[in-house]
């Protein structure tokens, strides 16, 4: 049996000054949630978007993880150089999870895409709660997802997001592991019973809303603008877990 050896992306900022407790406290909660045990966690601080003082806070007070402070876009610039820091760390895969899916970051999980490894997946995505049905398509998001890391870093990492609405990202990496791949290469590991975990703010919930409001139009975009078709993630599809 292969032993994944996973390092963990996070991806963290604070526009606001005031709000920069709050985001440390929740990366505090998803490395305690992740654990040493299972690899390296990187926390990614997007320079251009944060206010400059969440990255000290992090090394201040959360001790367990690396912070890199990142410019660029956080959907592609700042995620790629996450990919290559844990490629220079000695990493097999990347995990990329978003606090929401803090109740997702179980050993059951971990075991569920260490079995979807061996059964030949080259990305594995967790699918739950409103995130659910297009992931089981195929439809991967970085919410949570685990991706072979020499691929992905082989394949230029996330290339493409949408151009005035951000995010999807994970559609150019899925595209190049499907023009390059013959086989199958894509795992869904089915847990319905998590429920995401959005903080308890206007400005959060209305911006969670958007943002799945928006998810599948903004998909489709980028789908046309890859060459690709759903059809084709779909059938990439190995199994679910």
């Amino acid at each position: 049996m292969i032993r994944m050896n996973e390092g963990w992306l996070l991806r963290v900022y604070a526009a606001q000054q005031e709000d920069v407790p709050k985001r440390v406290e929740r990366v505090a909660a998803m490395a305690e949630q992740i654990g040493l045990n299972r690899g390296p966690i990187v926390a990614l601080v997007p320079s251009d978007k944060d206010c400059g003082q969440t990255a000290d806070a992090l090394r201040d007070q959360v001790k367990s993880v690396i912070v890199l402070e990142c410019p660029g876009s956080p959907n592609t610039d700042v995620l790629n150089q996450g990919l290559q820091t844990l490629a220079n760390l000695g990493c097999s895969h990347a995990v990329i999870a978003s606090n929401k899916a803090i109740e997702a970051v179980t050993p059951r999980t971990m075991f569920t895409i260490e079995r979807a490894v061996n059964a030949g997946a080259c990305v594995a995505g967790v699918a739950f709660d409103e995130f659910a049905t297009g992931v089981q398509e195929g439809m991967i998001l970085n919410t949570f997802a685990a991706w072979d890391l020499g691929m992905a870093t082989k394949f230029g990492g996330f290339v493409t997001e949408h151009p005035t609405k951000g995010g999807c990202e994970e559609i150019s990496l899925l595209a190049k592991f499907c023009r390059e791949v013959r086989d199958p290469f894509i795992a869904v590991i089915k847990d319905p019973k998590v429920v995401a975990q959005v903080m308890n703010t206007t400005e959060a919930q209305e911006r969670f809303a958007k943002i799945l409001t928006s998810k599948v139009s903004r998909q489709d975009d980028l789908l046309k603008h890859e060459g690709i078709t759903r059809e084709q993630i779909k059938a990439a599809v190995i199994s679910q877990m």
